[in-house]
């Protein structure tokens, strides 16, 4: 499978949320969603017939394409008019939803309160995504809080 096309759902997640987060912030014409693997960025995105029309009725909900996806990067950035976030997976996606979704939130598992900037909230869920490898150690090392 090509690198790019694993990251489609996800690049398409972030583009959601990034034009559907607010009923004024609109992304620019100009963002463009980028992949990266282990040997090496994708320079430009290559482009694909199968994503259909864009829309932001909600909620999103694509299937996965493996059983267990393992997540091995996070990115994120910020862009006048919204924020992108860029999961990437090993070999393929897991489960995605994208809903709106109101405050007050909470941690997964330990329910403590997170505090979230903004005027507008998505929530995006991935289930059969993980960072913990069957033998024990993990996919992902890195950051866990962003701002």
């Amino acid at each position: 499978m090509q690198p790019f096309r694993r990251l489609m759902p996800l690049a398409m997640a972030a583009l959601l949320l990034a034009a559907c987060s607010s009923p004024t912030a609109t992304a620019p014409a100009s963002a463009q969603a980028s992949a990266s693997t282990a040997t090496g960025a994708t320079a430009e995105p290559i482009p694909s017939e199968d994503l259909g029309d864009f829309t932001c009725d909600l909620p999103f909900v694509e299937q996965a394409t493996v059983p267990r996806a393992q997540i091995v990067d996070v990115r994120i950035g910020t862009h006048e008019g919204y924020d992108r976030v860029v999961f990437e997976f090993m070999d393929g996606t897991p489960e995605i939803a994208l809903e709106r979704a109101t405050p007050p939130f909470v941690q997964d598992g330990s329910g403590f309160p997170v505090d979230v900037e903004g005027e507008s909230f998505l929530r995006l869920i991935m289930r059969g995504g993980t960072k913990q490898m069957e033998d024990g150690t993990s996919s992902y090392d890195g950051p866990r809080d962003f701002d």
